[in-house]
């Protein structure tokens, strides 16, 4: 079985997108509209992903990685550090 991920190169450069502009809100402390886009674009890569016959197991994986990380970058936001 081929996976979705590997056939559609835009899924994978919107997840890598998404958690580039998470990676970086986290480490330059910005702003809460760069969280949002990154939150926004990733959901919208994961609905392409579904659309186009992605599984449960790719999308979970892909969305374990990507809300761990976002809730490192609300909780050191929300601390203040």
């Amino acid at each position: 079985m081929d996976s979705v991920f590997l056939t559609v190169p835009v899924i994978s450069i919107g997840f890598v997108l998404s958690l580039a502009l998470l990676v970086t809100c986290f480490l330059k402390r910005l702003h809460g509209v760069l969280f949002a886009c990154s939150v926004l674009l990733f959901t919208a890569t994961a609905c392409y992903a579904a659309l186009c016959g992605a599984t449960l197991g790719e999308l979970g994986t892909v969305s374990m990685v990507f809300f761990l990380v976002s809730a490192v970058v609300y909780i050191r936001r929300r601390d203040g550090r």
